[in-house]
């Protein structure tokens, strides 16, 4: 199953808001709209509970998309859903330059983490069923440092 991210503080939610979750909704199988607490608005429009109830009317027309919120930072709430996709609409260029500065960090995280899966690799000794696993590693790991790599060569 595709999982989405929609994030944003909905602060109103505006038609720029609907177009991305209606776009996003068409190519994802589920479509989850996070509504954050921005902690840099100092003075939000609406309330938390406001903001949910008004996407919550928004989309009821999309029946592969919901409404959730958080409080942390996104990268804390998308480990929830291991494999999920962050969507996300730019208003202008800044956002682009952002978004690409944490796509870089990003990057830079990945491949630490994988340099870490292949020292784990080399080392880890797994006993399957009274016999030694082939590749000395536990069954999903290959599977996970492809996935990883893939998704590291991509970008």
């Amino acid at each position: 199953m595709s999982i989405a991210i929609c994030p944003g503080s909905f602060d109103p939610i505006t038609l720029g808001h609907l177009n991305i979750i209606r776009r996003a909704s068409k190519i994802f199988d589920k479509v989850i709209v996070c509504v954050m607490y921005n902690s840099t608005k100092t003075s939000p429009m609406f309330t938390i509970e406001e903001r949910v109830r008004m996407v919550e009317k928004t989309i009821e027309r999309f029946p592969n998309v919901s409404v959730e919120t958080s409080s942390g930072l996104l990268a804390e709430y998308a480990k929830k859903y291991e494999h999920a996709v962050i969507v996300k609409g730019l208003r202008a260029a800044s956002d682009f330059l952002i978004v690409k500065h944490r796509t870089h960090i990003d990057i830079l995280l990945r491949a630490a983490f994988l340099e870490r899966l292949h020292a784990r690799k080399d080392a880890l000794q797994i006993v399957q069923s009274g016999r030694q696993n082939k590749l000395g590693v536990c069954p999903e790991e290959p599977a996970l440092i492809a996935h990883i790599q893939k998704q590291v060569m991509s970008q």
